[in-house]
């Protein structure tokens, strides 16, 4: 039987332990001393390491033995149950290694193909800008400290960014979860976790809509927009024109444009609702469009794919560009273009300005929100009245634009 003092004695060879195990000590030439165990395992003799001595001493060899020989008897095989746990910890142990911002990228790879282009860039930009200091953190060692002190500067001051980016964060954590990259409970949560943390949203940030020029000056606005050369004035007079995000403008293709049917036909996947939606276009929207055309040689046709107002780079033309529009137009106006507050009207206002227009000049409400693209009723009522009430629209938008052209 070996003994403490036996095994740090021994010379080279293999030397059998007592109780029936088959456990050995192995000692080679250069001193190593291997604990091996030699098993019959499904008929077949198989040798299981146990570890080096010292650092396994001879009792932790003699537990480890005794244990897989129970194994072995019962009908298991230690050795392949040994390199499943190994594979289970080196799993770990990976996963353990694994940032926030590969469960950012997993993330999108997973869900983003249903995001519009924007929202993928957004959701990015959001991470990359205000969470740097966390993306290459460990996800399984994130802390309710962590997301707490990168919310918490914007918390007051950019509400909506904040609690936008609280809730791609616990996305994120959620998918680090589910994918086995991390076990403790998500520290993005609100509900029993920031909430204590943190001031309510609505507390601290009141929504406010886009400043919006009244109706009645719009055509003096207008008539002042087309003094200005360039596209991106056009895509703003357009955007008035149509009533219509600036966005949907600024990524119009002349595929999606039948001038002769004086019809824009926006795929769903431009829509922020997911819809396709079809403008009517009256003949100042229809006039500007057609000045866009590019000047083609015989035979030539124009791609469809291609942007009705790209930028130099033929790309489109950044939301940048047409608030810069604005900036002049408030540069040139005594006193600026201001809604009734006294704010600076924004692009997205015209949009507000054509809503109470139909509306104060008895317009159907129903007509009106279609030509937003907005869904009235209940999903019940959606589901019967299929029309999007087109011809009804063209009425409305021919309309607009006559009046958009008194100034």
């Amino acid at each position: 039987m070996l003994t403490d003092r036996r095994v740090k004695a021994l010379g080279v060879g293999k030397h059998y332990d007592a109780g029936g195990t088959g456990l050995l000590l192995r000692v080679t030439k250069d001193d190593r001393r291997a604990w091996v165990q030699r098993l019959t395992i499904a008929g077949k003799q198989r040798e299981l390491g146990h570890g080096v001595y010292p650092k396994v001493s001879l009792a932790a060899a003699r537990l480890a033995a005794a244990q897989a020989k129970d194994v072995a008897l019962a009908g298991g095989d230690p050795i392949a149950e040994r390199k499943g746990a190994r594979k289970v910890r080196l799993a770990a142990a990976v996963a353990r290694l694994r940032t926030l911002g590969d469960a950012a990228t997993a993330y999108l790879e997973a869900h983003g193909a249903g995001w519009k282009p924007g929202a993928r860039r957004e959701f990015r930009s959001r991470l990359a800008r205000h969470a740097a200091l966390l993306m290459d953190k460990p996800v399984a060692d994130l802390t309710v400290d962590d997301v707490r002190a990168t919310l918490a500067p914007l918390w007051i001051t950019k509400t909506p960014t904040a609690t936008t980016l609280r809730s791609n964060l616990r996305h994120v954590i959620d998918y680090a979860r589910a994918a086995g990259w991390r076990d403790s409970a998500n520290p993005a949560m609100w509900d029993g976790t920031l909430r204590p943390l943190l001031a309510r949203p609505s507390a601290v940030h009141t929504r406010s809509h886009h400043a919006a020029l009244s109706w009645p000056k719009v055509p003096n606005f207008v008539a002042a927009l087309r003094k200005l050369e360039g596209k991106p004035a056009r895509v703003l007079e357009l955007s008035i024109l149509c009533a219509s995000r600036s966005g949907e403008v600024r990524g119009m293709v002349w595929g999606e444009v039948d001038l002769l049917a004086q019809l824009w036909i926006i795929p769903k996947q431009r829509m922020k609702a997911g819809r396709e939606h079809r403008v009517p276009l009256s003949a100042a929207a229809a006039k500007i469009i057609e000045a866009a055309r590019p000047v083609l040689a015989d035979g030539q046709v124009i791609d469809q794919t291609a942007l009705v107002f790209p930028s130099a780079a033929g790309t489109p033309l950044s939301a940048a560009r047409v608030l810069k529009v604005l900036d002049i137009m408030h540069a040139v106006a005594e006193g600026g273009w201001r809604d009734h507050r006294g704010d600076k009207i924004t692009p997205h206002g015209f949009r507000s300005s054509f809503r109470d227009w139909a509306g104060d000049q008895g317009h159907s409400r129903d007509v009106a929100e279609a030509a937003l693209a907005h869904q009235l009723g209940s999903e019940i009522e959606r589901a019967y009245a299929r029309s999007d009430l087109l011809q009804r629209r063209r009425a409305l938008m021919d309309s607009w634009g006559m009046f958009c052209n008194l100034g």
